[in-house]
């Protein structure tokens, strides 16, 4: 488990700046991620989708809540924005 803003694990990294959520990982497989978050953000990019070379793994257009689970896709890169 990990907070927004400290590594979640040794192989995935977030930040947050002021309206969206970014989070990656270089593991080389998905696995559902436990995340503590303060509101609700709503995703709007994985790059999980075969059309940017991924596996299709993921949950398109998921809402991260406060003490949330979600699905990190392999190799990939999560933009959520704050709503």
């Amino acid at each position: 488990m990990g907070r927004i803003g400290q590594a979640a694990s040794h192989s995935s990294h977030s930040f947050r700046p002021a309206e969206h959520l970014v989070v990656g990982t270089l593991a080389n497989q998905a696995r559902t991620q436990h995340v503590e978050v303060d509101r609700e953000w709503q995703e709007i990019f994985n790059s999980g989708p075969e059309l940017y070379g991924g596996d299709n793994v993921g949950d398109e257009g998921q809402i991260l809540r406060p003490a949330n689970n979600f699905v990190m896709p392999a190799n990939a890169m999560l933009v959520f924005r704050r709503i």
